[in-house]
């Protein structure tokens, strides 16, 4: 995964996976300043906040935590309607 990171270092969805692969191998020191540039890469892809979240309320980071959870379900939900698919009413 680190290689995939290199070769496009402005893909933030390879940064998010790298910051999972190195929370769940229990890295989260790691896995933060991965997760943080995916964040900054793509503000608006929700995972990285929540995946983010979790490591810094394991830390005990609690104010840190319970913004970056409020973060990631304020993007999910402007995410969710830029997917949504319109219904016909016809």
């Amino acid at each position: 995964m680190r290689a995939a990171v290199g070769k496009r270092p402005a893909f933030a969805e390879a940064h998010y996976m790298l910051g999972t692969l190195l929370k769940q191998a229990g890295r989260p020191a790691e896995a933060a300043p991965a997760l943080r540039e995916a964040i900054r890469l793509n503000p608006e892809m929700p995972g990285p906040y929540n995946m983010l979240g979790q490591i810094l309320r394991a830390q005990g980071d609690l104010e840190g935590s319970q913004a970056m959870f409020a973060a990631g379900a304020r993007v999910k939900v402007v995410w969710s309607r830029k997917s949504a698919t319109p219904t016909s009413t016809t």
